[in-house]
């Protein structure tokens, strides 16, 4: 388990994708995009105390969107994989978030329904290991 931090980046000559990193360093402080736009633009970071449990939670909640596997391109509105990222249910603290995504009512929206269907999911599995429990108390009182 290493610590890291999760970057969302978009770049000018890629419109339409978003670009996933795992740094172990802390990404550089993001400047304004360059007049070339030639550089890639850091949209989103967050530290998490799991990076690589990090990085499969995000590809999981995007896999349909993927683009290219080694260049870690998905194809989604950066709204929508900011919320992702946001939404992963690991302790993680945001480090940085682009200033035209920060104060979005959609995009609160959209991690809010992620977390309820995540503690959804959660509450079936429960259910299911309990069940579970239970018939196998069944079984070994009864001898069934």
């Amino acid at each position: 388990m290493r610590a890291g931090y999760l970057t969302l980046e978009t770049h000018p000559a890629h419109p339409g994708l978003v670009r996933l990193r795992g740094l172990e360093a802390a990404p550089p402080t993001p400047a304004p995009p360059p007049a070339d736009g030639d550089a890639p633009t850091l949209r989103f970071a967050a530290r998490f105390s799991d990076l690589d449990a990090a990085l499969m939670h995000f590809h999981s909640g995007l896999r349909r969107a993927l683009v290219d596997l080694d260049g870690r391109l998905y194809r989604a509105p950066l709204g929508d994989a900011v919320a992702v990222a946001e939404a992963i249910e690991l302790p993680h603290r945001r480090v940085f978030i682009d200033p035209a995504l920060a104060h979005d009512q959609r995009l609160a929206n959209t991690v809010e329904t992620l977390h309820r269907r995540h503690r959804r999911w959660d509450r079936f599995f429960n259910a299911v290991g309990i069940a579970a429990l239970v018939l196998l108390a069944i079984r070994a009182l009864f001898g069934i």
